[in-house]
This record gives C-alpha cells, sequence and structure tokens, in this order.
C-alpha cells in the first residue's frame, strides 16, 4: 500500500461514506423539522382530496415552487412517488384541520 497523495480524479473515486449526514458536523444534532408551511399544507391538502396538484400554476416560477414542495413533502414521506398520499400524509393533514375548515381556505 503506497502513500502517495490522490488526485483529485482518484479522490473522486474513493469509495462513499455511507450513512454519515451531508455537510453536518458529527457532534452535532439534526434539525428539528419545523411545522408544514401553508403552501405545503394546501400541496397536500390537495393530495388527500384527489385534487390536481398544479391547480393554481400559471408561470414556470409557480410550476418550480410546486416542485420544490413536493420534493420537501417527500422528503418527509407524506406523498409517495406517484404524489398519493401515505398513511402518515393523510394522519397530518387529518390532524392540521380545523373543523370549519375546507381545502377551499387554504
Amino acid at each position: 500500500m503506497t502513500t502517495a497523495k490522490m488526485t483529485k480524479p482518484e479522490a473522486s473515486q474513493a469509495v462513499p461514506a455511507v450513512g454519515i449526514p451531508f455537510h453536518r458536523p458529527v457532534g452535532r444534532p439534526a434539525p428539528k423539522r419545523a411545522n408544514l408551511s401553508a403552501n405545503q399544507m394546501r400541496v397536500l391538502g390537495l393530495a388527500c382530496t384527489h385534487g390536481h396538484l398544479a391547480q393554481g400554476c400559471r408561470t414556470q416560477s409557480d410550476y418550480g415552487a410546486l416542485t420544490r414542495t413536493i420534493y420537501s413533502l417527500r422528503q418527509r414521506g407524506l406523498p409517495d412517488v406517484m404524489d398519493q398520499p401515505t398513511d402518515a400524509g393523510r394522519q397530518t393533514y387529518e390532524h392540521s384541520k380545523t373543523p370549519n375548515q375546507s381545502i377551499a381556505s387554504f
């Protein structure tokens, strides 16, 4: 085994560390998950009520924001890859509603 310095191409071929969080120093606790934003609740509500998720999107910027919102919900495990709500997503949506609240009020 040699102790020569690795060049950049060799460094990129090194075995990646599996299971280590990206850009988080060792010893620092994971950030707490914040509550869902209004846009996240709107999209989750549309998914739970079988609505069209892109409802209200008019510009390319709107679709970009929707994509990021869906991605952030998927990271939490609320919709699946087909944008159908999981059990956790339905439970989150049901517990977040007030008695007189409908999807139209989001």
